[in-house]
This record gives structure tokens, C-alpha cells and sequence, in this order.
């Protein structure tokens, strides 16, 4: 199944905010109608070893590593070129959300 949203996130010293943050964005109402793509911007800190049991659990979730920092903008373009989805949005490793934020998002973007 191809996903409906794809949401891009850039990591960069995202260490003490990638659990809450995945914890969150995988217990969205309509995660499984959505790809994570999670760019690691050569970040010094740990990211990997935290995603990759996440990796392991969703097929949905698409990690990426770069050999340098291009800068935040950059990176969510990189994001936008590997997304396969026909809504696209950014999310902040340091944002918390409700559980049905995508999916109330999703909806009205759908009815507009």
C-alpha cells in the first residue's frame, strides 16, 4: 500500500526527544497510512541506535544518514524528493502530538 503522508524529520543532536517522539508519531490514529522518513544530518548523538528497533517494528519508517549537515531546509528536501505520498508534512523531533493530529490534518486537507 503506497502511503497517504509522508512526514520528514531531520535529526541532528535529536537525542533527548527521538523516543517521545517516535513513541508518538507510531501511535498516531493513521500511522499506518503514513511513511517516516527520519534524515539523519550527521548528528553527533546516538539517533541510530534509538530508531533502529523502531526500523525493525515498521516497514513505514525510512531512515537516512548523511556524511554532513546541509542544513535543516536542505534536509526536508531531500525528504520531499524521497517522499511517495501525495500530502507531505514536516515533523519536529522536539513537538509532541495527540494521537489523531495526522489524522485530523489529514481529513482536511482531504475535505479542502
Amino acid at each position: 500500500m503506497e502511503p497517504k503522508v509522508s512526514l520528514i524529520t531531520s535529526l541532528y543532536k535529536a537525542e533527548s526527544f527521538l523516543r517521545g517522539f517516535l513513541e508518538d508519531i507510531t501511535n498516531q490514529t493513521i500511522f499506518n497510512e503514513c511513511e517516516l522518513i527520519l534524515i539523519n544530518a550527521n548528528s553527533p548523538d546516538n539517533e541510530k541506535e534509538i530508531v533502529t528497533p523502531y526500523l525493525k517494528e515498521h516497514g513505514n519508517i525510512v531512515y537516512e544518514e548523511l556524511e554532513e549537515d546541509p542544513g535543516v531546509y536542505a534536509v526536508w528536501n531531500i525528504g520531499v524528493r524521497m517522499s511517495k505520498a501525495p500530502l507531505l508534512t514536516n515533523a519536529n523531533v522536539d513537538d509532541r502530538r495527540d494521537p489523531s493530529y495526522l489524522e485530523k490534518h489529514k481529513k482536511t486537507l482531504e475535505e479542502n
